[in-house]
């Protein structure tokens, strides 16, 4: 085992390309505000020369110093983002690559509970938003530091109490943007006490009979209206720090340029084209400052991103140990042995073998909690790794469709090729017609929705089924095939799976009362109650 964390990235966020492209972020941004500043200048010095008779102003240096700072600000704007997006996507597959190596390294039950979908797809966002931290957070934090810092020390060869003005200007730039962030953490909490409310109110709704008949809808009105008024008041008052932060930040860049002009004309009497100068060069460094409140706030993100990741790969499992079993693949039959059923309830513990023949189907069969799942679970892990005479075997197909097996978010044509990546459209659309989904105007370029919130569950269940048709498996084993799917629907879909794979072996976890929608289906059933 490597001595590395659990799910840690062996990449650095700052590395010396890192380093070369903040480096560029900062020349951009010294050159923007150099650009706004030299052109205040320029324009006021030919203002004022054209207001002289015989000026020898010559325009010639100055313009060409403003065309240097523009084309700067070009070539080191696009020269930035082709280094800072090439070590952000290092470092997004340094730590997905840190991900699947700890995944694969963790125990069973870990890694199962891992496995499933919406987790993934959580530990995959969070990898993106830690990745794009240094884009997002450290480059603008890195170029406010350097561009004040060299606006002050240009503005103090102009006027010292000017330059005084600018620093004081940009701490306090600093300190309201951490007063920003707390005011946006109080909105955060105003918005999950909303949603708390809303949770409840329609859980109320749900139970209103049962309340009523307990005579408490009164009380249940007063905390309802209670909490509604509490979240009010935090909203509101959240609203108004958030106005007050705002405004504080636009009243102190006006006092800002109005206190470094008079300090660069009244008290260090320079003339007016060096006073539009320095002014102009203090908002350009408040317009950096400016933003500081997103990259606040992408840190923080990044921060939590990866304190979630962490949680994943190094908190408890699922608390359950994988279950011992012996399963073998040979290309003519499926076997399984060395299984023990606890005792339940239902029944007694007991072993359990059983051998099903190429193209044959395995109906397992019982109520919930007598150790379906746990079966097929078990044995999709151990036909994954071993063939008949415990040797690992890559080419043998298993797949395995969980109960809540997850539907990313895209397109129902981009989930079928999570199974294989090579399917064509024609082949998608054909085993969507084969099991009735485009009588629900469903094809390739339909949106599934977040988690597949888009489709009905019956539709859900039929679209899982469909992405493990096109990768043509040796074995399918499904958990609840018949979930949301009436017995005509169920008949007709179980009929496709045999007929598009007529030589698969099929284990399917089924409750009693829902095994009439495959009765003639299996060769084989094993009862667990």
């Amino acid at each position: 085992m490597s001595a590395q964390q659990p799910g840690r990235a062996r990449t650095r966020v700052v590395s010396p390309l890192a380093v070369f492209g903040l480096a560029l972020a900062a020349i951009a941004e010294l050159s923007s505000v150099g650009l706004v500043g030299l052109s205040g200048w320029f324009i006021s010095a030919s203002a004022v020369a054209g207001a002289t008779l015989y000026s020898t102003f010559s325009y010639v240096a100055p313009s060409g110093g403003v065309r240097s700072f523009a084309l700067a600000r070009i070539a080191a704007n696009y020269c930035q983002r082709l280094v800072l997006h090439a070590v952000a996507l290092r470092h997004l597959s340094g730590i997905r690559t840190g991900f699947f190596s700890s995944l694969a390294d963790a125990p069973a039950n870990r890694s199962r509970r891992l496995r499933t979908g919406d987790l993934l797809d959580r530990s995959m966002s969070d990898t993106e938003t830690e990745s794009m931290v240094l884009i997002r957070g450290i480059a603008p934090v890195v170029t406010f530091a350097i561009v004040a810092a060299s606006g002050v020390a240009v503005a103090a060869f102009a006027t010292t109490a000017g330059a005084v003005v600018l620093a004081a200007a940009s701490l306090a730039a600093v300190l309201l943007t951490v007063v920003r962030e707390r005011v946006k953490r109080t909105t955060a909490d105003a918005d999950a006490g909303r949603r708390s409310l809303r949770a409840e109110a329609v859980t109320a709704v749900d139970a209103w009979p049962e309340m009523a008949s307990l005579g408490a809808i009164d009380r249940l009105r007063e905390r309802i209206l209670a909490r509604l008024t509490t979240v009010a008041d935090v909203e509101q008052t959240a609203r108004a720090r958030g106005f007050a932060t705002d405004a504080a930040f636009g009243v102190l860049a006006a006092i800002t340029l109005g206190a470094v002009a008079y300090a660069a004309a009244i008290i260090d009497h320079r003339d007016a084209p060096t006073v539009a100068f320095v002014a102009l060069l203090a908002a350009g460094v408040l317009g950096t400052a400016a933003q500081l409140g997103a990259a606040v706030e992408s840190i923080a993100l990044a921060k939590l991103a990866r304190r979630s990741r962490e949680r994943l790969m190094e908190g408890p499992g699922d608390g359950q140990e994988t279950p011992h079993i012996h399963a073998w693949w040979d290309s003519h039959e499926l076997g399984f042995n060395d299984y023990r059923l606890p005792a339940n309830p239902y029944r007694a513990a007991r072993d359990v073998a059983v051998r099903v023949k190429r193209g044959g189907t395995l109906l397992v069969v019982g109520r919930s909690g007598t150790g379906k799942t746990t079966l097929l679970t078990a044995l999709a892990e151990q036909l994954r790794q071993s063939s008949a005479d415990g040797r690992p075997r890559a080419r043998t197909r298993v797949s395995y469709v969980p109960v809540d097996d997850f539907l990313f978010t895209g397109t129902i044509g981009s989930n079928m090729r999570l199974a294989d990546p090579g399917v064509t459209i024609k082949q998608v659309e054909s085993a969507l017609a084969d099991l009735r989904l485009d009588r629900a105007d469903i094809s390739a370029g339909t949106p599934v929705g977040v988690g597949g919130r888009e489709l009905s569950g019956g539709e859900q269940t039929r679209m899982r089924i469909a992405r493990m048709l096109v990768a043509h498996p040796d074995v399918l084993i499904i958990d609840e095939p018949t979930a949301g799917l009436d017995d005509q629907t169920a008949k007709h879909v179980l009929g496709v799976l045999r007929e598009r794979l007529p030589h698969s072996t099929f284990i399917f976890a089924m409750h009693p009362f829902t095994e009439s929608a495959v009765h003639g289906q299996g060769s084989q059933i094993l009862t667990l109650d």
